[in-house]
Formats: structure tokens, C-alpha cells, sequence
């Protein structure tokens, strides 16, 4: 970054105000299904911390720095961060461990990403600037503070936050390697390239263009052979890390149902059809307006029309704008579009945050360029006729600096409505936070709970029972999911249930007993189905609460089978 005493303390500011919206709320929203079980991961057996969840083997990196921090946690006194199930101190009534420190749990859990979430934010302003210039450099670490999908993902357990992270200072250090290089450059973008691929395998793409780019460099460079040697021994080094990757659960991603090759199941204008149109809204939509629609979608193609000209204006400028706009942006594009025709990898959404700090770059740099469009250019080629030339010349340019400041506020006063934020999630009908507030749902039946009640808990909300819930593991019974189509997982559904009403039966209650259904992270389609199956064994159902995507209905005991 420029050096001086104003960039330094705009510096300072907008890493401040970057961590004030990232700490607002941070711990209010239970944690949802892809945090609770990058929280599993962590706190489980080294097994499953090393070679991940069989649904998507993500690599260890991350899990293993969140342990690291639940250790942390748990020194300071809170012995229940990262704790799945066990007594509630109160054997008599289940009870909610966290309901004495609501939000604290989550709150910590979250931290690390918040801290790099600033950090990302602090090397956009340094790397952007230092390339691009202070005006361009600033502005797109004040859109990366307020964008609501920098925002979000600072505020999730989730390698994510890494991902944006990475990206700066990647390009920091490829920068620095291709101004020439010592042997300890060399080894520290090594370290860093392996840590990123260890972190998240979407990385692999910047760090295939940006290699690329260096690999082309030194074979152009007749006197590089040092630098030809060292980029051929960092390609071997990055070989070994995807190969040890590969030994730690990664050959068997292919092997996921959700990364199955699409374009030979379905046919190739269906498959073009899916790239072209959802591809393309996930790239231009997602990246400013995650989970939203609505008018969103109108400011997000004109965020897109801005980063065309801040692309084009870098393109022109060569150099380092070539390196981005052409090596990293339209590299790591087709890189992701070429696998994911034939569905070796899933395009954009959170696998492509890479491109988010490149993207308000490019909206950075079409703004101070729309600006610089509209200024007359030294010499004033305005006749200065009793001076009129110039001063009209120095209108324009107030009006050229004016314009730009007002679209670069619009784009923000557009990110403040699109925040994922309580109450702005709540008042504004067009965004839709994946968000499953488990914690006031089991705390309210908690409150109601008997002596003989048995959990029913429907698959993907069994990891929230796990975390939140503190009564005894007993009287939680797990559904397995079901198709309605398929019979042999139907007959399972009908199988857990009658285990539910026998194991009731068999408690002495009274009036007591009732059966409670939890539900989250299921399918819209999923709730009336399973009523229908409970409907069988004479047990309506009432829901009783419910808060963003989580729900309990309470089941009137269930009466024996004819």
C-alpha cells in the first residue's frame, strides 16, 4: 500500500469497521448443519479429523486449526464448545446445555473466521493498492468490508473465510515471485500454495493459473534457468501434497453422489444449458447478492457491468492487470467451467470465493475508471478563452469525481440491504440465509419436556440434537431419511417409528408420554410426507415452534399397533 500517514489510518479504519459488522450478532443464529459438522469433525476421533466425512472428504486443514481452537475455548472455562451430547444436569428434565450462555459457543466458534475476515480486507487494501493504486486499492477493501458474502462467510464455521483470505495473499507472493525471487520467497509460497490446497480443494484453480503464469514467464525468460528450476520443483513439491491429499480421503470425492459426472447421465444441451444460465447467474449474482433475488438481481448485473470496465481498464493497463483480468480471473473461470461440464467439480457458489477479492477489484477499478473517463487529460485540450476553458475543465472533473463517489455509494447502500443480518434478514423478503435457528426450537421443548417423551429426530437435524441437546441419548431416536418412491427407505422410516412406539410403550407414564419431531436442513417436501407416515400410527401432529428452518411438533402418544 502507498505509504503515509492518511493510508495507514484508512487502513486502520477499514479494518475496524470490517470487524465491528463482523462481530454484530455474530453469535444470535445457532449453528446450522455445515458448521455442526465442521464442529464434529474437529472435536471427533483423529480418524475423522484427518480423512474427513464420506460426504465431500474436505481436506484437514481447517479441522485441525478448529480444534486447536476449542482447546483454546475450553482452557477459558467453557468446557461445552465443541461438546456433542451427554447428561443434563438435571437427569429429571432435559435441558439445552448453551441455554445459560446463549450465543456464546457459537459466538467463539465463529471468531477465527471473523479474524480473517479482517485480514482479508487488510491485504486486499495492500495488494490492490500496491498494484492497482490507493484510490483503487481502497475502495475495493471498503466494497470486501461491507460486500454481504465476505460478511457472511466471516461469520461461519467454515474453511470459506480462508478461502477469501488466501486469495490476496497469494497474490501478494506471486507478485513478489515475479519480480524476482530468493530461495526463501520460493519456499514460503510453497508452504502457503500446500496450506491452501490443505485448506480447501477449490484452491487448486488459482494456484493452477497463477503457476501457470510463473511457468510461462521463466520459459520466456532465455536467463531464467534458476527461476525454470524452481518453479519445476514447486510443481513436484504441489504433486506430493495432492498426492498425500489423495491418501486422506480425496480419490474418494469422485466417488460422491453430488460430483458424479452430469453430461453422460442427462445429454449435452441440457448439460451447456446448466452452464450457461445457472453458471452465469452464480457468478455475476452470488458473488454481490448471495441468497437473495428481487431486486438484487438488477444492482448485480449492473456490479457486473462495472467490473467489465474495471476489467478492461486493467487489461489495458498490462502488467499486473493483465496477470489478473487474463491469468487469474479468465483462468480459474475456465478451469471451473471445463470440469464442470462433464461434473467433476461443481461451479461457482462457495467453490469459486476465490474470485470474490478479484471481483471487487474489478468493480473498484470500473468505478475510479468511469470517473477518469469524464476528466480532461493534461494538456486541457479546452481553449482557454479568458480562462473559461479551464475552468470548465475543472467542473468536469468535480462532476467526474462526484459520479464516482455516487455509484460507489449505491453500491454499498445495496450491500447494507442484502446483509445477512437480523433484522435485515427478517425485514427484507428477498433473501434467504440458509439459517437453521435450532436452539430456540429444542430450548421450548426442553421447557415442555416429560418424563417418558422420546426425540424423533429426521436426519439432517441430528447434528444440531447432538450439539444443543442435553438430555439423556436415550430418548433420542434418529429417522433415517427417506424417497417416497423407494420402498426399501420407506420400509426403514415405518421400522424407526415402531421402535418409537414400542420403546414408549414400554415407559410407565401416565399421561405423560409424547413423541417430539425435529426437523431441519430437510427438504420443503420432506415435513408433510412424514406426517402422512405418522398419520399410520394415529399420532396428529401440531407444530409448536419454529425459527429459520428448524421445527418441533409435538405428537400425541402413539397408540399400539393393531
Amino acid at each position: 500500500m502507498t505509504d503515509g500517514p492518511a493510508s495507514r489510518r484508512s487502513l486502520v479504519a477499514l479494518c475496524t469497521l470490517a470487524l465491528a459488522i463482523r462481530l454484530y450478532a455474530l453469535g444470535r443464529p445457532s449453528l446450522w448443519f455445515d458448521e455442526l459438522l465442521e464442529v464434529e469433525r474437529a472435536a471427533g476421533p483423529w480418524q475423522s479429523l484427518l480423512f474427513g466425512r464420506p460426504i465431500d472428504h474436505d481436506p484437514p486443514l481447517f479441522a485441525l486449526a478448529l480444534r486447536g481452537w476449542i482447546a483454546v475455548g475450553r482452557l477459558l472455562g467453557w468446557p461445552w464448545i465443541g461438546a456433542t451430547g451427554g447428561a443434563a444436569p438435571d437427569p429429571a428434565n432435559a435441558a439445552v446445555d448453551v441455554a445459560a450462555h446463549p450465543g456464546w459457543a457459537e459466538a467463539w466458534l465463529r471468531l477465527s473466521s471473523v479474524a480473517l475476515g479482517v485480514a482479508a480486507v487488510a491485504l486486499t487494501a495492500v495488494w490492490a493498492s500496491h498494484r492497482f493504486g490507493r484510490r483503487v486499492g481502497l475502495l475495493a477493501a471498503l466494497l470486501l468490508t461491507m460486500s454481504p458474502l465476505a460478511i457472511y462467510h466471516s461469520q461461519e464455521v467454515n474453511q470459506y473465510a480462508a478461502m477469501i483470505t488466501a486469495t490476496p495473499l497469494l497474490l501478494l507472493m506471486h507478485d513478489r515471485l515475479s519480480a524476482g525471487a530468493r530461495r526463501r520467497d520460493w519456499l514460503a509460497y510453497g508452504a502457503l500454495s500446500a496450506a491452501a490446497i490443505a485448506t480447501h480443494y477449490g484452491l487448486v484453480f488459482p494456484l493452477l493459473a497463477l503457476g501457470s503464469h510463473l511457468a510461462w514467464r521463466s520459459w520466456r525468460d532465455p536467463t531464467g534457468r534458476t527461476d525454470r528450476g524452481r518453479v519445476a520443483a514447486y510443481a513436484a513439491a504441489m504433486a506430493v501434497v495432492v498426492a498425500v491429499l489423495f491418501t486422506l480421503g480425496l480419490g474418494d470425492r469422485m466417488a460422491v453422489s453430488h460430483v458424479q459426472p452430469r453430461l453422460w447421465g442427462t445429454h449435452l444441451a441440457k448439460e451447456l444449458a446448466y452452464i450457461g444460465d445457472v453458471g452465469w447467474r452464480e457468478i455475476v449474482v452470488y458473488f454481490p447478492f448471495p441468497f437473495a433475488g428481487g431486486p438484487a438481481l438488477v444492482i448485480a448485473n449492473a456490479l457486473s457491468v462495472l467490473a467489465l470496465v474495471g476489467a478492461v481498464r486493467l487489461w489495458r493497463g498490462g502488467g499486473g492487470g493483465r496477470v489478473l483480468v487474463g491469468w487469474f480471473v479468465a483462468g480459474t473461470l475456465a478451469m471451473t467451467y471445463a470440469t464442470s461440464v462433464v461434473g467433476w467439480y461443481p461451479l461457482g457458489y462457495r467453490y469459486g470465493l476465490f474470485n470474490l477479492v478479484p471481483y471487487v477489484v474489478l468493480v473498484a477499478a470500473g468505478v475510479v475508471a468511469m470517473g477518469d473517463g469524464l476528466r480532461p487529460s493534461p494538456p486541457d485540450p479546452l481553449p482557454k478563452v479568458w480562462g473559461r476553458g479551464r475552468m470548465l475543465g475543472g467542473w468536469i472533473s468535480r462532476i467526474a469525481r462526484a459520479g464516482s463517489v455516487v455509484v460507489a455509494a449505491t453500491a454499498l447502500v445495496a450491500f447494507v440491504a442484502y446483509w445477512p443480518h437480523a433484522p435485515w434478514t427478517a425485514g427484507n423478503p428477498y433473501i434467504h440465509v440458509p439459517r437453521e435457528d435450532m436452539r430456540p426450537v429444542l430450548r421450548n421443548v426442553a421447557a415442555a419436556w416429560r418424563a417418558g417423551d422420546r426425540l424423533l429426530v429426521y436426519d439432517g437435524a441430528a447434528a444440531a440434537v447432538r450439539f444443543y441437546w442435553r438430555g439423556d441419548s436415550k430418548d433420542v431416536i434418529a429417522l433415517p431419511p427417506f424417497s417416497p418412491g423407494d420402498a426399501a427407505t420407506v420400509e426403514r422410516m415405518r421400522t424407526a417409528l415402531a421402535r418409537a412406539a414400542d420403546d414408549m410403550r414400554r415407559t410407565p407414564r401416565g399421561d405423560s408420554g409424547r413423541a417430539w419431531l425435529v426437523l431441519s436442513h430437510a427438504d420443503p417436501g420432506d415435513e408433510p410426507i412424514l406426517q402422512r407416515q405418522l398419520a399410520d400410527f394415529g399420532a396428529p401432529s401440531a407444530v409448536i415452534v419454529s425459527a429459520d428452518g428448524a421445527s418441533a411438533s409435538r405428537l400425541e402418544p402413539l397408540p399400539p399397533r393393531p
